[in-house]
């Protein structure tokens, strides 16, 4: 019968209790392909520590913050590249023609993106 564990399981321990009331433990390294017998009395999984974050608990709502702001600019900034690339295709220096409705339509898209 082939077990399937968590990736975070190291090892499991199983203790056999032999006729001599002494206890006997063999450590298994789980594979792919372990096999481990669903006879013994007691079976112990040790798991990984978690990880330690990266950053504190008191800046968590500002890196949000700026990063809902870093997002929204970056979006206003492609689109306006891609709207001042197409005027400039439709016309001679469309670029400067179209800038007002260019501009217009890439702050709107920021502030979708900044405030939904």
């Amino acid at each position: 019968m082939a077990l399937k564990l968590n990736k975070a399981v190291r090892r499991i321990t199983q203790v056999h209790l032999a006729p001599s009331s002494t206890a006997a433990t063999s450590s298994i390294i789980p594979t792919s392909s372990a096999v481990v017998p669903s006879t013994a009395p007691y079976t112990r999984q040790y798991y990984t520590a978690k990880r330690k974050r990266k950053g504190s608990k008191a800046f968590t709502h500002e890196e949000r913050l700026v990063r809902r702001v870093v997002a929204s600019v970056r979006d206003g900034a492609v689109t306006y590249l891609k709207q001042h690339s197409r005027s400039n295709r439709k016309r001679r220096d469309g670029w400067i023609r179209d800038y007002r409705k260019n501009d217009a339509k890439a702050r709107k898209k920021m502030l979708d993106r900044l405030i939904p």
